[in-house]
């Protein structure tokens, strides 16, 4: 990793929480070089000068071949995934025979109950996958994936952990209202049919309760984690083809076949 990708990515203020220093005691540069040789193995002490290379050198990481500095790239860090989802509050399904309702509250899928009530969720749910991608950098285009640095992992899981508690809090007061949520929505389509001067009876067929998950069905319908993995580079022993090795492979076999 390039301190100028360093520089670039994380605040001062991420960079000292991460180190565990002052942050009014160094200026971002400092940290910056202080990050670099923590995630290169090197660990000077807090209060140590920190050399700046001139501007146009070029650092351990760069001088490195890449299947080098990808193993420590790798070595240097954990890749993350939030595996998060609540239950949608719609369905798919649909009573036999034609069913006439407003148009906000059924078109291709059927809405349920009223979307706010998974707002909360959702809301935490959208800031844990912020946090990773915060300190993290997406990985080789993996969706979803982040490569967090270890110095990070510390900070990232302590707001995880923070996030995933207001979570719990929102899914549990989802589920203990569940019923009063249910009701309410039914009233809200009664009085969009009364609106739009369409028959109730047709649309509240659908809201009946077997297109609802049952209540110890539904909390485990929320869930709130996340996926810490590592991977390492193969040893040239496995018999992996680099690119070369492979093309010249392709070509041998074009030629036995003709």
């Amino acid at each position: 990793m390039k301190k100028s990708t360093i520089d670039r990515k994380y605040t001062k203020t991420q960079l000292a929480e991460a180190l565990d220093v002052n942050e009014s005691e160094y200026t971002k540069a400092q940290l910056v070089d202080l990050m670099m040789n923590k995630i290169n193995g090197i660990e000077p002490e807090p209060d140590e000068v920190v050399k700046t290379e001139p501007a146009g050198a070029n650092t351990n990481t760069d001088a490195l071949e890449l299947d080098r500095a990808l193993e420590i790239v790798l070595k240097e860090g954990i890749l993350y995934r939030i595996d998060s989802h609540c239950w949608w509050g719609k369905t798919s399904r649909t009573p036999d025979g034609e069913i006439e309702a407003p148009k906000e509250v059924m078109t291709g899928v059927k809405t349920l109950i009223d979307p706010k009530h998974l707002g909360g969720f959702r809301q935490w749910k959208g800031i844990g996958e912020r946090i990773v991608k915060k300190v993290g950098f997406p990985f080789l285009g993996l969706r979803g994936v982040y490569y967090v640095p270890k110095a990070f992992i510390k900070m990232a899981e302590a707001k995880l952990t923070e996030c995933q508690a207001k979570a719990v809090e929102e899914a549990d007061e989802f589920c203990n209202n569940f019923e009063f949520y249910k009701q309410e929505w039914k009233t809200t389509v009664i009085d969009l049919c009364a609106e739009k001067g369409i028959d109730e009876t047709d649309a509240l067929e659908y809201l009946k309760d077997e297109y609802y998950p049952n209540p110890a069905e539904l909390r485990n319908r929320f869930v709130f984690r996340w996926t810490k993995f590592a991977i390492t580079v193969p040893d040239s022993d496995m018999g992996i083809l680099t690119d070369d090795q492979y093309q010249d492979e392709v070509r041998k076999q074009k030629e036995q076949a003709r």
